[in-house]
């Protein structure tokens, strides 16, 4: 594959917590010069089908890495698995078995309903008539994250629900803050996960190992027990990563042997300061980082 000069291997569409099309995302990343990218949407390869009605009307091709982001449970709290190279038809049939549509709205309209308990609590205001209907990853937390911030009463009293990424780590995904709700229902372990990915054909990078704490020492364990279980890769630039992120995470897969990746973890609306390629202007994935296995897993060139 020639080298190109953006690549983003990480972002989210309408088919799991972002806020774009597939064809949005194609033209948003036309627009950029992106060559290289790949589809990631939590628990669903639904961008792969949408492809199959798209035509290209760009006038160049752009590659398409095949690609999910994979939730799994870890100490009781979620972490994420990226599968990239997978075998669409057979990622869908599992992720299909282990999450009906049923199944998914009703553990979403229950988190909803502990999370609106929970606001209600704190006396902040919302709309209590609102619901889920995707049953989507974190669906709960995204529509009554948009909706407390309508009110301009809950941000003043509330300023941290503005932030996205922050309220959702620190207070709805922390189990020792007063928001927490467990997403981890139904959800399966990491060694499930790395399993399906290879039985995919397909390779397994950990997500942003940095991104869920700054307690470098637990990153680390897990970071251990994901080498153990039989990760492929680890995802080294992401838009969570700070200081020298970048370069401690390349230390560890070049000790370790381990393929790199990386990319903006872009979802649109719900995280506007966060751009495809560029993330928050802090990163960006180079091809060298990328170049000992992007060739050997299956890929679209649309």
């Amino acid at each position: 594959m020639e080298k190109c000069q953006f690549i983003d291997l990480h972002m989210h569409s309408v088919n799991s917590d972002g806020s774009e099309t597939t064809r949005q995302l194609l033209d948003q990343l036309f627009a950029l010069g992106v060559g290289i990218m790949s589809f990631t949407d939590h628990d669903s390869v639904g961008c792969y089908y949408d492809l199959k009605k798209l035509s290209n009307k760009y006038g160049r091709s752009m590659t398409i890495i095949k690609g999910c982001e994979f939730s799994f449970v870890y100490n009781n709290k979620i972490k994420d698995m990226l599968g990239y190279g997978i075998d669409i038809d057979y990622v869908k049939k599992f992720l299909d078995a282990r999450y009906s549509f049923d199944a998914r709205i009703q553990k979403q309209r229950e988190n909803l309903e502990l999370f609106k308990g929970i606001c209600k609590a704190k006396r902040m205001i919302f709309d209590d008539s609102i619901d889920v209907s995707t049953g989507n990853k974190s669906e709960a937390f995204v529509v009554l994250y948009y909706e407390l911030n309508k009110h301009p009463e809950n941000v003043e009293r509330f300023p941290f629900i503005v932030d996205n990424t922050s309220f959702y780590w620190n207070y709805y995904a922390n189990i020792e803050s007063d928001y927490y709700v467990s997403e981890t229902k139904g959800l399966p372990v990491m060694e499930e996960i790395i399993d399906v990915i290879k039985k995919a054909g397909g390779k397994a990078f950990l997500a942003h190992p940095y991104a869920y704490s700054r307690d470098h020492e637990s990153n680390d364990i897990l970071i251990n027990l994901a080498i153990k279980n039989g990760i492929d890769g680890i995802e080294i630039q992401h838009s969570s990563n700070k200081e020298d992120d970048a370069d401690v995470l390349t230390q560890i897969a070049l000790s370790h042997k381990l393929l790199r990746s990386g990319g903006s973890d872009f979802h649109g609306k719900s995280k506007p300061k966060l751009k495809l390629v560029r993330g928050y202007d802090n990163m960006q994935v180079k091809f060298d980082e990328i170049s000992e296995w992007v060739d050997t897993v299956d890929k679209i060139v649309f």
